[in-house]
């Protein structure tokens, strides 16, 4: 079986889950895609290229050799969409894991539209991003990336399978998308819609201390604990621009952008 998941992170863990002799049931075959396919037009930058434009966008706004990760990254991409036409076209059974948060959300249905046609069986797994403890006490996530290793087969009982007739549905929602092609997407009442660039920047200002200086990082941070599913180098990047503008002005640089400190011009 080939594991589907979204972002390094998600991959990381999975993989490492897969390696415990108690989870017999998850398989060691774990590809990850970190598309940014919340981000950046669909039509003009398909998931097929492995986006390396957008990746080149995003990480720019945080990384100082951000042009070689970005190549790096869509080529692992490319690979990982190979390994997934290989995976339908041999009827090797695969299994998506997914959440309802943009991006996961985002390469859930792009996955649904890859495997239309897939010759072997097809499921799925919707973590939810809120769900009790053996205590009582609730425990939240903001994506799969935050999932530990041991959490992974907890959600196993959850696992549907997707029929073609399910697949071909999901499939025309991603074609929307892409038609749509909309700056930005993000999970809006249980469904994916398309919003404009600056449709999280209410968040981002709350997020920052009104009469103090304070780091890229803090504010990112502090904005993605309201923001589940939500790229912080997106993030990052509205600061960077909100520079540009007058709005933020530089207190103190740093090659890491997310120790730069800031402060408002409004303050």
């Amino acid at each position: 079986m080939l594991e589907l998941v979204c972002g390094k992170s998600a991959g990381a863990s999975l993989k490492m889950a897969a390696k415990r002799p108690e989870f017999a049931e998850v398989s060691r075959d774990v590809v990850c895609l970190e598309l940014a396919l919340s981000v950046g037009s669909l039509r003009d930058c398909p998931a097929q290229t492995g986006r390396a434009e957008v990746l080149r966008r995003l990480y720019g706004a945080v990384y100082p050799d951000f042009a070689c990760a970005a190549r790096e990254q869509a080529q692992r991409n490319r690979q990982a969409l190979e390994r997934l036409r290989v995976a339908a076209e041999s009827g090797e059974p695969v299994r998506v894991w997914t959440a309802c948060a943009g991006e996961e959300w985002c390469l859930f249905l792009l996955a649904m539209s890859l495997l239309q046609s897939a010759r072997g069986p097809v499921s799925a797994v919707c973590v939810p991003l809120l769900w009790p403890r053996p205590d009582g006490t609730l425990c939240s996530i903001r994506g799969l990336g935050e999932l530990s290793p041991e959490r992974w087969c907890t959600f196993l009982p959850l696992e549907t399978p997707v029929d073609p007739v399910q697949r071909s549905a999901w499939a025309n929602l991603w074609q929307m998308s892409q038609s749509e092609s909309a700056p930005l997407r993000v999970m809006l009442n249980g469904s994916l819609a398309g919003v404009p660039e600056d449709f999280f920047d209410g968040v981002l200002r709350q997020s920052m201390p009104k009469k103090q200086s304070f780091t890229a990082g803090d504010v990112v941070g502090r904005a993605l604990v309201r923001l589940p599913g939500v790229l912080d180098a997106f993030l990052a990047g509205r600061l960077r621009l909100w520079t540009q503008q007058g709005l933020l002005r530089v207190h103190r640089t740093a090659e890491y952008y997310y120790e730069t400190v800031l402060e408002r011009t409004d303050a």
